[in-house]
C-alpha cells in the first residue's frame, strides 16, 4: 500500500509556496516538492489508475484522485479522532454529547486493535465488525447541527474507506508513518 500525506508547506521562493508530498511504500519513501496541492500531483506520481491502497487524510485532492483513478483508500483514523475530539469539546452540548459517543467507539476500536495479538482471528474480526457497525450507526444518525450533518454525509459517501484496513492485509488505520517521514 502507498501511504500518502497531506502536502505540507515547504518553502517560499519569490513569494510562491511549494508543498512537500510524501509517498511511503514498504521499501522506499518518495518526496516530491511541487507548487500544487492538487490531485494532478497524485496522477503525476501514481498514474491515472492505481491498484494499490492509498492511506491519507480526508483532503479533497485525495478524494478527487480516488474518484478518478478508482484507487482504494484508507482514510486516516488518527485524523478522524482529532476531528471528533473537536466536536466532543464543542460548546454546543448536543454536538459535544454526540462527539463523545463517537469518540468512545473510536477508543474501543483502537483498544481492540491493541489487543489483536491476544485474540483469535475470528474473535478479532467479530469485535472489529461490531465496533465498526456501532460507529457507523451512530455517525449516520447526527443531531440537527451543521457540523454533525457534514460528518454524517461524509460517512454516507466514504464510510467504508475508513475501515479498509479491516479487509486488506498490510493496510494500517492511520497515515502516521508518512507524517513521521515528513517531520
Amino acid at each position: 500500500g502507498m501511504r500518502g500525506s497531506f502536502p505540507e508547506p515547504v518553502v517560499k521562493e519569490n513569494a510562491k509556496k511549494f508543498w512537500t508530498w510524501c509517498f511511503r511504500a514498504e521499501l522506499y519513501t518518495l518526496f516530491r516538492i511541487k507548487p500544487s496541492r492538487g490531485s494532478e500531483v497524485l496522477v503525476d506520481t501514481l498514474g491515472e489508475e492505481f491498484d494499490g491502497v492509498l492511506g491519507c487524510d480526508y483532503f479533497s485532492a485525495y478524494r478527487k484522485y480516488m474518484a478518478e483513478s478508482g484507487a482504494t483508500v484508507q482514510f486516516c483514523l488518527a485524523h478522524l479522532i482529532r476531528e471528533v475530539r473537536f466536536l466532543a469539546e464543542h460548546t454546543d452540548r448536543v454536538l459535544a454529547r454526540w462527539g463523545h459517543k463517537l469518540l468512545e467507539r473510536l477508543r474501543r476500536l483502537f483498544a481492540t486493535l491493541h489487543r489483536a495479538a491476544r485474540m483469535t482471528t475470528a474473535g478479532f474480526a467479530r469485535a472489529m465488525d461490531r465496533i465498526r457497525r456501532e460507529f457507523l450507526r451512530q455517525v449516520r444518525r447526527p443531531p440537527d447541527r451543521r457540523e454533525a450533518r457534514t460528518l454524517a454525509k461524509r460517512f454516507g459517501t466514504h464510510g467504508d474507506s475508513y475501515f479498509t484496513f479491516l479487509t486488506t492485509p498490510g493496510v494500517t488505520p492511520t497515515n502516521n508513518l508518512t507524517e513521521q517521514a515528513i517531520r
